[in-house]
């Protein structure tokens, strides 16, 4: 019998006393148990366990100064303006840069859904080994000046880049450990009220309804990931209805008292022999 996920601490911690810290903390909390190295292409890189928020304030970008006297919505204006993110529409992707996270796709979908919606921009925030690989690549298909990579930054600044995401973007590559793997960072998004677009993954699967509680993609496709994009953004009218859907889901069904009950039936199970 093949044990649930343990994803539930996501929802209680984000519910908790510091919500900051533990969204900041993304790929950070998933561990090397859940997306460290394998032996199986790109997730041979390095653990997963380098949070978009593991360095210093030298690394907290360009609204690390002057901001500690503002309010969040001023905040998060001043950032807004100061990524050149005013007027746009803003695709995102916050934690680590590992190469079966598969944001090569988003840079490769990303002249077809300009071709339709020209006022989009991509934030990228965090950092990792794939990140030379997809700079380049947007370098070489004429799509850097649409691309923000803002670098880490730090725990309590997490939250502001996340509200300036229109769409989180999770296009993980189908390989053994995006296919067995759930991840927390869908999730944060749906914890936090956010709409999603991931790969249709095994992962993900686990955790996003198509249509309710986010948008699946077929995996390894960038025509797929674009075309289900610009169907996004065609109907906002449908993500308060998904968004408060996936808020739900992580308040009811990833939770502490949940994950609990779930073991505890696997365990006893185990001791009874079956």
């Amino acid at each position: 019998m093949r044990p649930p996920r343990a994803s539930a601490p996501v929802g209680a911690s984000l519910f908790g006393a510091s919500p900051d810290r533990s969204v900041a903390r993304g790929s950070a909390s998933e561990g090397p148990t859940s997306e460290g190295p394998t032996s199986e292409g790109p997730t041979s890189e390095g653990p997963a366990s380098e949070g978009p928020a593991s360095e210093g304030p030298a690394s907290e970008g360009p609204a690390s100064e002057g901001l500690a006297s503002e309010g969040p919505a001023s905040e998060a204006s001043r950032l807004r303006r100061e990524l050149g993110l005013d007027g746009c529409r803003v695709l995102g992707f916050i934690g680590s840069f590992y190469a079966y996270e598969g944001l090569d796709l988003l840079v490769r979908a990303l002249p077809e859904i300009l071709a339709a919606a020209p006022d989009v921009r991509v934030l990228m925030v965090g950092g990792g080994s794939a990140e030379a690989a997809w700079r380049a690549e947007a370098e070489q298909i004429g799509v850097a000046d649409k691309m923000i990579f803002t670098g880490r930054v730090p725990h309590h600044k997490v939250s502001l880049y996340y509200n300036l995401v229109d769409l989180l973007v999770y296009p993980r590559h189908s390989i053994r450990l995006t296919e067995l793997v759930t991840p927390l960072k869908p999730l944060e998004a749906m914890a936090q009220g956010k709409i999603l677009v991931a790969s249709n993954v095994g992962g993900h699967q686990e955790l996003i309804r198509d249509g309710i509680t986010g948008y699946l993609f077929a995996a390894d496709s960038s025509h797929a990931l674009a075309q289900r994009v610009l169907q996004a953004l065609a109907h906002q009218e449908a993500w308060p209805a998904m968004a408060a859907a996936g808020r739900r889901f992580v308040e009811t069904e990833r939770n502490w008292d949940v994950s609990v009950r779930r073991y505890g039936a696997v365990y006893e199970s185990v001791l009874r022999g079956h």
